[in-house]
């Protein structure tokens, strides 16, 4: 058996190749150990691009930044497919260009990026995914409403903690019997999230 490793752009291992002994019994020769490097690389590109790379990449801003948005839609509908109940969470950072004019773009980039560590260590069982600066989408899945609410009301808490005077507006939609698709939760989501921010902000609204 011949292991060639999978390694991501800082030459950390994340995973291997298994391949059998050649029926020819010889060792590899460097012409075609260079073509499993190659392979190699394009494993770690394919990977990188998909939900699975939140198990591996250690740059926690790296998950979201990579997928693309279709990747991200793909998942989700793969999550709907499979689980019993679904909710997902339209979230958006209130007044976020006053906050950039104001206190300027890295302070409100570092919100943003706070909200995504949050997310990674704290949203265990959710895909999500960054449509802005200050806008995400997070699929819970096999989660009840309730328990979804205990979760983004401690998100809210703990921004406002953290930075005080930033709060969060989200919307929220879900699905207990697999009738609604992906872009019909977005759909629901967006609408309860409008509804939220013409009510103050800083509130959670379920349509």
């Amino acid at each position: 058996m011949l292991l060639v490793p999978i390694e991501d752009e800082d030459s950390n291992i994340i995973g291997y190749i298994s391949l059998d002994l050649p029926e020819s019994g010889l060792r590899p020769t460097l012409d075609e150990l260079s073509l499993l490097r190659f392979l190699s690389w394009v494993i770690f590109e394919v990977l990188k691009k998909t939900p699975l790379s939140r198990y591996w990449i250690t740059e926690k801003e790296k998950y979201l930044k990579n997928i693309s948005y279709s990747s991200f839609i793909r998942a989700c509908e793969n999550i709907i497919r499979t689980s019993e109940k679904v909710v997902l969470a339209f979230i958006d950072i209130d007044e976020f260009d006053k906050i950039n004019l104001e206190k300027g773009p890295e302070f409100a980039d570092s919100i943003s990026s706070q909200l995504e560590t949050y997310f990674f260590e704290k949203f265990k069982n959710a895909i999500f995914y960054k449509i802005s600066g200050e806008t995400f989408i997070v699929l819970f899945q096999d989660v009840s409403k309730s328990s979804v609410l205990v979760y983004l009301n401690g998100l809210i808490k703990w921004i406002k903690e953290k930075n005080p005077g930033i709060s969060l507006s989200i919307g929220i939609s879900y699905d207990f019997n697999k009738q609604k698709g992906i872009f019909d939760l977005i759909f629901e989501a967006k609408k309860a999230l409008e509804v939220a921010k013409k009510s103050g902000g800083g509130r959670i609204q379920a349509l």
